[in-house]
Parts: C-alpha cells; sequence; structure tokens
C-alpha cells in the first residue's frame, strides 16, 4: 500500500515539475 502510494506521489510531483 505504502509503495503504491509512494509510486503515484513521486509521478504525480514528476509530472507537475516537468
Amino acid at each position: 500500500m505504502i509503495e503504491e502510494l509512494n509510486l503515484t506521489s513521486d509521478v504525480s510531483t514528476d509530472y507537475e515539475s516537468d
């Protein structure tokens, strides 16, 4: 569960940053 959440957060931040 934590892994999935972390992955989603990472992707979201990456997209926003980019």
